[in-house]
């Protein structure tokens, strides 16, 4: 299993490679962020390594579009409260 680690600021940004996804062919992988020493972020990248190994839930990266259909959603059930509310036609 590969395993990625960079330094960003006083963070460590830890990815690990989980497959292919079946219906786009795009690698899939787990990100995590890590505050902290080196050390620890090189402890964290091995449990998360182990974790992908063992088919254990680590959590992969949001898709742009899965974020983008979320975020819309949000944004229409919000509209459609504004629309239905108390003050619509009253002046």
């Amino acid at each position: 299993m590969k395993g990625f680690m960079r330094q960003r600021g006083s963070s460590w940004e830890l990815r690990v490679y989980l497959s292919r996804d079946p219906v786009t062919g795009k690698k899939r992988y787990a990100t995590r962020t890590v505050r902290g020493g080196k050390r620890e972020a090189q402890s964290a990248l091995a449990e998360m390594i182990t974790e992908a190994e063992r088919g254990l839930t680590v959590r992969p990266t949001a898709t742009c579009g899965g974020r983008r259909s979320s975020r819309l959603n949000s944004i229409q059930r919000t509209r459609c409260r504004d629309r239905s509310g108390s003050g619509s036609g009253s002046t």
